[in-house]
């Protein structure tokens, strides 16, 4: 059912994660573009993994709800 979105979102999603890695390790910026991750050993693949699969969940659900939201105001 949300399979898609989160295949197409979760590397966007992981973005997130490598931020605060970023400032939590006083990093350079453009160390946020890291493809795919940029530690995922010490239990950030946990976040990872939370992060990459509920990102994608509400970003379809904010939009659904927006969507439903305009259709009832025609």
């Amino acid at each position: 059912k949300n399979t898609l979105w989160i295949l197409f979102l979760h590397f966007l999603a992981f973005k997130f994660i490598n931020m605060i890695q970023v400032i939590i390790y006083n990093l350079p910026l453009y160390r946020i573009a890291s493809y795919p991750t940029l530690f995922s050993d010490n239990g950030w693949w946990i976040l990872y993994t939370v992060v990459g699969v509920s990102i994608p969940i509400l970003t379809k659900m904010v939009l659904k709800s927006a969507s439903d939201f305009w259709s009832m105001k025609k």
